[in-house]
Formats: structure tokens, sequence, C-alpha cells
């Protein structure tokens, strides 16, 4: 499970932040159906259901709903072979409003998103209603782990020894998120994680290393993976039993060579993590300490996500 050269991707995390107002649009993607947990788009009937929109909340209410690219009515209408006002109609939320997969007029139960380190990828879970109750009373929950990586030197000497950071890479353990539909209202749907590792080339926010802690960089991963060390010595994230959820993180310097470490995450009270579904919606600060012996240690602190609630509310 270890990455591959040519898959690493430069990154620069950029989360959501505040409340949905003017001037901090909120854009999503809407899918509509009469049908629980099974979702599709008919491009030659754009304003009615099923279909997919786009939207921005600026405040508790959507603006500017859109259905490939055209501005369409909300709520949507009705047409003559389908259900009329007052029937139950079936909504799941997204943000970013792109990049979920294609809908056609074949049925989906799922939707799928690329994790690539950028985007602060949330779902809004289905919710029940109809034409007289329009879809605004959603809660948008994160689907990544957000990784803020700091950077410190023990001394001014290790400062000298190390030199300039030219590369920060993070490797997530998985590249996709998969988010399956439940034909039961109230059921929550399924999330899981998939694909092969992904290293994320973190875009430097500095690159002189001090005794001062600096952020260096940020990415969006999959939920840790536990990490184990192969027969050569080398990390890797594993399904086997054994090893500690967190991250495997690779930096090199202008002086030294490519250093590669493993960063376990902790609770609050820094103790282990056993489930990696506790690292999902939470910020982790990872700080790598480099010493004079040419050694680079990894610890890690779990923060409030930008110091709000890490969900988006919207009624």
């Amino acid at each position: 499970l270890q990455t591959k050269a040519d898959e690493v991707t430069s990154v620069l995390a950029r989360p959501y932040s505040g409340t949905p107002s003017v001037g901090n649009p909120f854009d999503v993607a809407l899918w509509l159906s009469y049908n629980a947990g099974s979702y599709s788009h008919r491009p030659e009937l754009p304003q009615y259901i099923p279909c997919a929109v786009t939207s921005e909340y600026t405040s508790t209410n959507p603006t500017d709903v859109k259905c490939d690219g055209q501005l369409v009515l909300y709520p949507i209408q009705s047409d003559d072979n389908y259900p009329t006002v007052g029937d139950d109609v079936y909504c799941v939320g997204f943000h970013p409003s792109t990049g979920w997969g294609d809908l056609t007029e074949t049925p989906v139960n799922s939707a799928s998103h690329v994790i690539n380190g950028s985007e602060d990828l949330m779902f809004a879970d289905q919710l029940k209603g109809s034409y007289v109750d329009n879809f605004t009373d959603q809660t948008f929950k994160h689907l990544t782990t957000w990784v803020k990586m700091n950077l410190s030197a023990t001394s001014m000497k290790a400062a000298e020894i190390w030199g300039e950071v030219t590369d920060l890479e993070i490797v997530s353990p998985d590249s996709e998120v998969i988010i399956g539909f439940s034909e039961a209202v109230g059921t929550p749907s399924t999330v899981s994680y998939s694909g092969e590792p992904a290293g994320f080339d973190l875009a430097l926010m500095n690159n002189k290393l001090s005794i001062t802690n600096k952020t260096f960089g940020q990415a969006f991963c999959a939920p840790p993976v536990k990490v184990v060390k192969n027969a050569a010595g080398k990390y890797e994230y594993s399904e086997e039993s054994g090893g500690k959820l967190g991250y495997i993180v690779r930096v090199k310097t202008i002086n030294l060579p490519e250093k590669e470490v493993f960063v376990e995450l902790k609770k609050e009270d820094m103790t282990e993590i056993s489930n990696a579904q506790y690292a999902i919606g939470k910020l982790f600060v990872m700080t790598l300490h480099f010493n004079d012996v040419a050694v680079v240690e990894g610890v890690c602190t779990l923060r409030q996500w930008d110091d709000q609630i890490s969900d988006i509310y919207l009624k």
C-alpha cells in the first residue's frame, strides 16, 4: 500500500470556514428523486425531478439554483409523468458542487469523489420533503481529516545542519471517498474509502526552519490507516493487525536526503486512537522536530476545526 512517485499531487488545502453569507457562499450539489436511495438526471427535462442541481447558500436559503448551467425554479417543478405536489421527494447534498460523478438516466445508489488533498469534501445525508417543504434543513458533515504540518528545529545549529525545506509530502492512505445511499429514510448512508495511497506535495507556506513552530502546509486526507514497517524498514499502510493509526510523511531539505517519518494520531488527552472513524471531520496539527543529529521526530495534537463546530448546519 505504498505510494508511487507518479501519484504525488501538489495541493493547497482550502477549508470552508465560517457561516454562509453573501461574502462567503457555500456551494453545493443537490440530487433530487422520488425514490429513496436512488438518483438520476434527465437532461431533456432539466427543471423536473429526478435531477441534479447546483446552488449556493448565502444565508439560510439557497440562491441561484442551476441545472446544466441554466437557472431553474426552486422548488423544482413536477411534470405529467411523475408525482405531483404533496408527494415525497428525497434529496442528498454535496460540497463542493462539482466532482461527484455525472448522473445519467440510469438510477444510481452511490456517489464518489476523488480525495485530492485540496478540497474540503462534505456530505448532507438523505432528507425527505415535498414541493411545499424546501430542502434547506441540511447538515453537511466533513468526509476527510484535515492535517496541518508544523515544522521546527530543536536549535539554531539544527536549522543550519538541515537547511531550507524543499519538499514536504503527506501520504493519504486512500484516494477516493464512496457514499452509499440508504433506501430506508432515517437510516444513515454508508461512507467508505478506497483506491491506492496518494502522496500530497504540500504547497510550502514557509521554507526556512527555525526554533519557532511554523505551519509549512496542510491537506485533506482520507482517515488514517494503521502503519507498519515492512521488511525493508520502510513505513507502509497495512490492513493487517498491528501498527498504529497515523500518517506517513516525507520531507526533504537542501542539505540532507529525504526522510520518512510516521506520525501517530492522538486524542485530546494524548491517548491512542483505535478507530479511524474518530479522525473524520477533525483537525490534527502534526509537528516535525528536526534535531542536530539529523533525526526527525513527529508528534500530533488534536485541534478544533477552525475553532468552530465541524458541521455546516443549514435550516
